[in-house]
């Protein structure tokens, strides 16, 4: 395979990345109103900075989910978030075989450009 064409099949897949990720956040935002009391929804808006009257509040909210892998307490409030909006936590506790997550810091430096590619996109 020519490098040319390696680059092509990574282009290819960062896009699909970037359009999945997109679907994943329209969905979790269609979510936030059913799923979060009024009151929690204006407690987590306020924490990620999200202005309460803003437009598209809740794509703009889902947009901050676990967008920094270093901070172990960010993706931990993320993962309940993300438990909450899809219902894996129906009575407040979060089942830790569905986030088995391996926060390791990744040892490869190319993860890391898709991630900041990834994570800093507001789609």
């Amino acid at each position: 395979m020519t490098p040319k064409g390696r680059i092509c099949f990574s282009a290819t897949l960062l896009c699909s990345a970037i359009r999945a990720l997109r679907r994943e956040r329209e969905f979790l935002a269609r979510r936030i109103n059913s799923r979060l009391a009024p009151k929690e929804r204006e407690e987590l808006y306020m924490k990620r900075d999200v202005p309460l009257e803003g437009k598209q509040r809740k794509l703009q909210f889902v947009n901050k989910i676990w967008t920094d892998p270093y901070d172990s307490r960010h993706m931990q409030e993320s993962t309940e978030i993300v438990a909450k909006l899809v219902g894996f936590c129906e009575s407040g506790n979060i089942s830790k075989e569905m986030f088995e997550l391996n926060f390791a810091m990744p040892s490869d430096k190319r993860w890391n450009i898709v991630w900041d590619i990834i994570s800093n996109l507001h789609l």
